[in-house]
């Protein structure tokens, strides 16, 4: 009777392991669908966090920074133990008496790789080409959007060129090319408004045709800003001198011009201002210019010393944080296209191997 009980507690022992194994086995494949969502918007937020924080470093004439999420490792680990007693006496029931336990373990890893070197520069000051004019358009953005933060200049317009840059002392040139920007998103409401990347002597252009039976008017502004004929319906953009009187020689920002432009929207405490921190421009009188006027309907950066809870975006720089509100879509939208623009102009960079790897399960 002895050797058969032995024998049961080792079955039953054998089994409870077997169950335990089974059940760790699983652990991972159920995790993964959580694991995943978690990891992605962390991701996700870090990416944002540092593209406010560059931009509000610019402001400040701070040098801009970026790491790339190069490599996420998470390994799990998973422990089992099984205990058993039996008492066995001479005569009465056997009593057999067992235990066991499992353990799962996380260990993080995440690799950071840093955007430098002579590939980052290039691209950074390499001005944005007509290809991605084209492909931002074709995506949906609203022209005006496009048009008012990657060009800053067309034909003899002037979309404050000087924003490009630190700060200017003196307001910028802006409005004429607002008030086509204007009528150009107007079209682009009506369906009156269609664009093409085609070649043109031996070059891109982006053309632009205009319905007339839509237009309602904004041809004849757009024409006449342009110095076209009133009755013209098409015209192209170039980067380059074509012999045509429609061809409109632009200039576009650099993605590093892109991201001065888009930091003037930033506020800042008025005591950083008298400190000489950031640079105040004013109009010829010697009255403060409100950046508002040029940026304030793309994008809008608030401060505060304490943390807000209305943010969708914050970072905290300077002994202050600074945010972009949950309810404000256009910010919300320039952020976004923001966003796909430094992937499409700087997302071929190569990275060199990790800066610096951390293991978040130390």
């Amino acid at each position: 009777m002895l050797v058969s009980s032995s024998k049961n507690l080792g079955y039953v022992i054998l089994f409870t392991s077997l169950l335990g194994i089974v059940n760790c086995a699983g652990i991972g494949s159920k995790g993964l669908p959580e694991d995943r969502r978690s990891y992605n918007v962390a991701i996700q937020e870090s990416n944002d966090q540092q593209m406010l924080l560059n931009l509000v470093r610019l402001k400040y004439r701070d040098n801009p920074y970026f790491l790339e999420v190069s490599n996420v490792v998470d390994r799990f680990s998973y422990s089992l133990g099984a205990n058993a007693s039996a008492s066995l006496p001479i005569s009465g029931k056997n009593v057999f008496g067992l235990g066991g336990n499992t353990a799962v373990s996380a260990n993080p890893t995440i690799s950071y790789s840093p955007l430098t070197g002579e590939n980052l520069g290039k691209r950074f000051l390499s001005r944005v080409d007509l290809e991605t004019l084209f492909i931002l358009l074709e995506s949906g953005w609203k022209v005006d959007r496009i048009f008012r933060i990657c060009i800053e200049r067309m034909g003899k317009l002037i979309n404050a060129e000087s924003a490009s840059g630190p700060t200017p002392t003196r307001v910028p040139e802006y409005k004429t090319f607002l008030k086509l920007t204007d009528s150009l998103r107007k079209l682009q409401l009506n369906k009156a408004l269609d664009t093409a990347l085609v070649t043109k002597e031996k070059q891109n252009v982006l053309y632009i045709n205009i319905a007339p039976d839509k237009a309602e008017g904004n041809l004849k502004i757009v024409n006449e800003i342009l110095g076209l004929p009133a009755d013209n319906v098409s015209f192209f953009l170039t980067t380059q001198f074509i012999d045509d009187p429609r061809a409109i020689v632009i200039r576009t920002r650099p993605l590093r011009g892109i991201l001065y432009y888009l930091t003037h929207a930033t506020s800042v405490p008025e005591e950083d201002i008298k400190k000489g921190f950031v640079t105040h421009t004013v109009d010829e009188s010697g009255n403060p210019f409100d950046w508002n006027e040029v940026t304030g309907d793309l994008l809008k950066v608030h401060h505060d010393y304490f943390e807000p809870a209305d943010a969708t975006i914050t970072t905290y720089y300077r002994h202050n944080w600074f945010y972009i509100s949950d309810s404000d879509l256009e910010s919300k939208a320039t952020f976004h296209l923001l966003t796909e623009m430094f992937n499409l102009l700087a997302g071929g960079i190569k990275t060199p191997s990790p800066l610096f790897t951390i293991d978040l399960g130390k």
